[in-house]
C-alpha cells in the first residue's frame, strides 16, 4: 500500500508534489519518513522459509528526491506517529507524548514541531500547551483559526473534505472551495489540512487573491482569541488503560532487546515502534492496531532466545570454587552478557558473576562463575543471563550449592597430626632420658 501512495498518481506523490507550489506549507511525520527511507534502501518480505524481494523501491527513492527539494522554510513536522492524544491523556499516560517527542526529536529534521491531531479535547490540549506545542486539529472549531483553547494554542484547520449539507447549495467539489473561501472571509483568516488528492484539486481552485501566509508566521505569533475546548469524538480504536499497559510492557520489551544486543537497530526505536502503536492511524482500526502489537512482539521477543544451562547440583571443595554454564543466543543480532546468581541465603554462600562474553547469533558460549561458602551446608540459588544495564534477558535457572569445606578439614588434619608429632616425640624425649643411667 506504501509502494502504490508513493508511485506517480498516489496519494502521498500528489502531496509532495503539492507542497512544492508557491506559498504551500507543509508538514511531515516523522515515522513516514523513516518509513520511505527504509524501503528506499532495499528491503525483503520474510515469508518463512523464504524471503521474497520488496516492492516501490524506486518509487520510494523519486519520493525522496521530491521530498528533499521542499523548501525548508515553508516545513514543519509533526509529533512522530501522531499519537492519540486524547485516549492517552484520558488514561492519564503521559508517556505516550514523552515518546512521541523522544522519537520526534530522535529523526533530527530540525524542523518545528506541531500536533497535527484528528481529535482535542481539554485534557489532551492542556499537556500540549504545558509543553509549548502547537496544534493543528480539524477537531477544533474551524471558525477560529488561531486560538488559545485549554491552555495550547490551536488552529482550527478547513479539510474541504467534509460535505456541504445545505440543500440549498448541494454539496460538489466547487460548493465546497465556495464555502471555504466564504469561512475565510467572514474570520479573517484559515488554516486549511490538504490530506487527500481532491483535497489538493479543490484547494487549487481557491481564488488567487487569497493570501496565503506560512503557518510558521501564524504559530509565531500568540492568538488574539480563547475559545473552548471540544468534545473529542469517540474513536472505537482509541488508546484505553489496556491497551497502554501493552505499549508499556512492549517498551519494557524492546528496551531489554536493546540492552542485550546494544549494537542492533533496535537500540534506537524504542519509543518510534512504541510511538507508531499509539497513532492515530489505528483509531478506526483496532484489530489492525492488534496485529502491528502482536508482530511487534513476536519479531522481537526475547522469551526462549537467549537461553541459559548449568548443572543443577554444584559441590564445592574448597573455600572458593569455579563452575560452568553456558549462553546460547538464538537471536538475529550479537549479544553482550554474562551469567549473574543469587543465593537464598548470602551469608553462608554467594556467587561471583562471569566475566562479560560477546557471542555471535546461533553461537554458544561457556563461562565460569565462582562460588564462595562461609558455611558448610547446602544452598540454594538461581542463576539468569544479564546486560550490562542489569536487564535479565533469560529464564531463572535454580540450582543447589553445596559446601563440604573439605580443604579446611584437610588443614585441620594436618596441623592436628603435627601437633601430635610433637607431642608424641617430645614423650619419646622424655622416656629416653628416664631410661639413662646417672
Amino acid at each position: 500500500g506504501l509502494a502504490a501512495d508513493l508511485a506517480p498518481g498516489g496519494r502521498l506523490r500528489r502531496l509532495v508534489d503539492a507542497a512544492a507550489q508557491p506559498g504551500m506549507s507543509w508538514a511531515i511525520d516523522p515515522s513516514l519518513l523513516d518509513e520511505v527511507t527504509d524501503m528506499a534502501d532495499g528491503y525483503a518480505v520474510s515469508t518463512p522459509p523464504t524471503s521474497i524481494p520488496g516492492t516501490g523501491v524506486e518509487a520510494a527513492k523519486r519520493w525522496l528526491d521530491a521530498y528533499r527539494a521542499l523548501p525548508a522554510a515553508s516545513g514543519v513536522q509533526t509529533l512522530y506517529g501522531h499519537p492519540d492524544l486524547v485516549g492517552a491523556a484520558d488514561a492519564g499516560a503521559t508517556a505516550v507524548l514523552d515518546r512521541a517527542q523522544a522519537a520526534t526529536a530522535a529523526s533530527g529534521l530540525g524542523l518545528p514541531v506541531v500536533a497535527v491531531a484528528a481529535r482535542v479535547n481539554e485534557a489532551a490540549l492542556a499537556s500540549l500547551g504545558r509543553r509549548n506545542i502547537a496544534v493543528v486539529s480539524p477537531g477544533a472549531d474551524a471558525t477560529r483559526p488561531w486560538s488559545l483553547v485549554g491552555g495550547a494554542r490551536v488552529a482550527g484547520a478547513q479539510t474541504l473534505e467534509a460535505p456541504v449539507r445545505s440543500p440549498m447549495l448541494g454539496d460538489s467539489p466547487a460548493t465546497r472551495a465556495a464555502v471555504a473561501v466564504a469561512l475565510a472571509r467572514a474570520t479573517g483568516g484559515q488554516v486549511r489540512l490538504v490530506r487527500t488528492p481532491d483535497a489538493v484539486d479543490l484547494d487549487a481552485t481557491i481564488p488567487a487573491w487569497v493570501v496565503r501566509t506560512p503557518l510558521r508566521d501564524l504559530i509565531a505569533t500568540e492568538p488574539l482569541a480563547v475559545a473552548a475546548a471540544p468534545t473529542a469524538a469517540p474513536a472505537s480504536g482509541g488508546l484505553t488503560p489496556d491497551l497502554i499497559g501493552r505499549l508499556d510492557a512492549l517498551a519494557t520489551h524492546l528496551t531489554a532487546y536493546g540492552s542485550a544486543a546494544p549494537d542492533s537497530t533496535l537500540t534506537f526505536m524504542v519509543d518510534a515502534l512504541t510511538a507508531d502503536a499509539a497513532g492515530e492511524a489505528w483509531l478506526a482500526d483496532p484489530a489492525g492496531r492488534d496485529a502491528y502489537l502482536t508482530g511487534v512482539q513476536a519479531v522481537t521477543t526475547l522469551a526462549g532466545r537467549i537461553t541459559l544451562s548449568a548443572t543443577r547440583s554444584v559441590t564445592l571443595s574448597s573455600a572458593e570454587s569455579q563452575f560452568p554454564a553456558t549462553i546460547t543466543n538464538r537471536l538475529g543480532d550479537t549479544i553482550t552478557v554474562r551469567v549473574a546468581g543469587e543465593s537464598d541465603n548470602s551469608a553462608r554462600m554467594s556467587i561471583r558473576p562471569s566475566e562479560w562474553v560477546t557471542i555471535r547469533s546461533g553461537d554458544s558460549q561457556t563461562v565460569l562463575l565462582t562460588a564462595s561458602a562461609g558455611g558448610n551446608g547446602l544452598v540454594e540459588a538461581v542463576l539468569s543471563v544479564q546486560t550490562r544495564d542489569g536487564v535479565r534477558v533469560s529464564e531463572l535457572v535454580p540450582i543447589s550449592v553445596e559446601a563440604t569445606n573439605l580443604g579446611q578439614v584437610g588443614w585441620l588434619v594436618v596441623i592436628g597430626s603435627a601437633v601430635m608429632l610433637v607431642v608424641t616425640t617430645g614423650l619419646r624425649i622424655r622416656q629416653v632420658r628416664r631410661r639413662r643411667p646417672l
